[in-house]
Parts: C-alpha cells; structure tokens; sequence
C-alpha cells in the first residue's frame, strides 16, 4: 500500500507539474496572440489613417468644388481684376477680396461648372481686404460652405485652397499651418494708407502654394469647413488668411450693414513688445485719451483676460468686442496697477 502511495503521489505530482507547463505554454500563447490582436488593430488603424489622409485632400476638394468661385471686376477705370471666392450663407452671397471688386462697373462671378452670373457689391472691409457680392443667379449644385472654427487649427495641420490663382479657376493647393494667432502689419505687406496704419490680428499662416488670383480664396480644413479667408501672401510659399472667427464677424456686419466697423482704441503699440500692449503715443480724440491713457502705459488685461503681446489684445477685442462696448483695462505705469473703464468707438 505505501509503494501505490508513492506511485500515485509521483504521478499526481509529474501531472500536475505537466498540467502548469501546460497552462503556462496557453498562457504565453494567449498573452501573445493577444498582443498579436492588439498590434494588428494598430496596423489596421494606422492603415486606415494613412488611407484617410491620402484620400483627405480629393474630398476636400470634391466638396468644395461647386461652392467656390472665380471673380472678375471691371473697375470705373476700365482696369481688370481677378479673384477668388466662395458662396457663404444664403441669397447668393459670394465672399471674395475687397480690393478685387472696389470701384467695380461691372462684376461677373463664374462658378466650377461654367455658370457666369452678374454680381453686385454688398459692401466691403479695406482692413481685412473682405467683400461680399450678391449673385443674380445660383446653378443648382452651389452649396454655402460653412464657416468652422479657427481657434481650433493647429500648427502642422493640413489646409486647402481652392481657387483661381492667375485665373485658373478650381484650383487646389494644399498646405500646412506654420503659425496661428499671428499679428500682420498691413505696412509690411505693402498695403496703402489708411490700412497701412494697422494690424490684421489672429491671422492664419500658412506654407502652400498661393498666386495672384487666390485673394478671397477660402481656406479650408479637412472637414471641408472655411477656417481662414486668404488675403495676403509673401515669397518662399508663405502666405496668409483671415481667421474664420474674425472673419464671420466681418462678413456679418457687411451683410447687415454693408460694411463692418472695427472696435478702436486709439493708440500706437510696441509689436515686438512681451509682457502686455505698451502704448507709444495716443490719438487725440481717441477712446484712449479720453480715458487717460499715456504714453509709456503697458495694458495686461483686458476685461480679466490675460494679454501678453499687442496681438493678444487686437485679437481680443477683435473677436470679442464692439463698438460702443465697454472694457476694463489692467493698466501698468510707474510699476502701479491701475483699471480703467474705457468705451470703444469704430475704427475712423
């Protein structure tokens, strides 16, 4: 009896220590085969992004392409202007470059599909380059494209143009965003006076290629939404937009009123400045000598929200505020802190 005992118990033991093996080799194929599972749910992913992004750009495209427009103007003068643009809301509004149809005689607007219609002139925003022009008659394809939110693009994000630079209507360019929230002197891209005398803040930039003809062009993301109007470009392929959280403002005004009044201050600024909005000099007459202002006076704050540079406080009061609004300001001089109350008029 005791030799089956010790039998039995070597072979309860050999069985069990097969049994563990055994349960191991499963547990190491399953770990394994799991892993395998969750590797290839990432491949698949990373396929299906790629494929994504390779399509991205036609679908884009494709959706856009009976919404936007080419716009020819022929001025008092008889000089010819050609530009872009894209159908925004309703009633046949096309949103295209200011200065492609100022002092315009006559304005043609020709959709992709080869529609030509008379337009006339809604009014306009020298200050973002911003017109708006009413269609006589819409081809049944045409779509509004839907402003989306620019205040959510991210630099390294790919955009798209599509318009008709030197005339050669739905074209695409496609791009990435290398800057957002920029502050451009309309100086510095050689812009006349009055506009010459300020700034387009929260301005989109971007690297594509972008040629005469592009002005009005919309720039839109991947979900074919606009998210900047194209306004200006520079050599090396840069170029730049007017974000769509300003420029919905501005096209809204333009409609309504048939044009749009900037929210103004009053003062001349530091660009380079860091630390808040230093004032230069002050406009006589202006909101800001009205309320005191001075030369020397660095603004960090305007109605609680944090500026750091004079781009922060353009963009602000651009995308926030309005004529006749009332602001608080957090002003710095002589190292003390001061608020005061000041009422924002239009933009002279």
């Amino acid at each position: 009896m005791k030799t089956f005992d010790r039998k039995s118990a070597a072979l309860l033991i050999a069985l069990t220590i097969a049994l563990a093996e055994a349960f191991a080799v499963l547990y190491i194929v399953f770990v394994q085969y799991s892993d395998l599972q969750a590797r290839y749910r990432d491949l698949q992913e990373r396929v299906s992004q790629l494929e994504d992004a390779k399509s991205e750009p036609l679908r884009v495209y494709n959706a856009a392409l009976s919404s936007v427009v080419t716009v020819k103007a022929v001025r008092s003068d008889g000089a010819l202007m050609q530009g872009s643009g894209f159908l925004y809301c309703c009633k046949g509004n096309v949103v295209t470059g200011f200065h492609v149809v100022a002092n315009a005689s006559t304005i043609t607007v020709v959709f992709a599909d080869e529609t030509r219609t008379n337009a006339s002139l809604i009014g306009g925003d020298i200050y973002t380059d911003i017109a708006v022009v009413r269609c006589d008659v819409l081809p049944a394809s045409a779509k509004p494209l839907a402003l989306g939110n620019s205040s959510a693009l991210n630099v390294g994000e790919k955009v798209y143009a599509v318009g008709s630079p030197y005339g050669l209507s739905a074209s695409l360019s496609i791009g990435t965003v290398s800057g957002v929230g920029r502050l451009i002197q309309l100086a510095d891209l050689g812009f006349p006076y009055p506009q010459a005398a300020y700034a387009v803040a929260d301005v989109v930039q971007f690297d594509a290629t972008v040629a005469p003809g592009s002005s009005g062009c919309p720039l839109l993301n991947g979900k074919c939404e606009v998210v900047g109007v194209i306004f200006a470009m520079r050599e090396h392929g840069v170029a730049f937009a007017v974000s769509s959280d300003i420029a919905r403002r501005v096209v809204a005004g333009i409609i309504t009123n048939g044009r749009y009044d900037h929210p103004w201050l009053g003062v001349g600024y530091q660009p380079d400045f860091v630390g808040g909005m230093k004032v230069l000099y002050v406009f006589p007459g202006s909101p800001a000598e009205k309320t005191g202002l001075r030369e020397g006076d660095v603004i960090t704050a305007v109605d609680g929200h944090q500026v750091r540079t004079a781009g922060d406080f353009i963009a602000f009061i651009e995308k926030f505020r309005s004529p006749g609004e009332v602001v608080t300001l957090t002003v710095e001089r002589n190292e003390l802190r001061h608020l005061m109350q000041l009422k924002l008029e239009p933009r002279p």
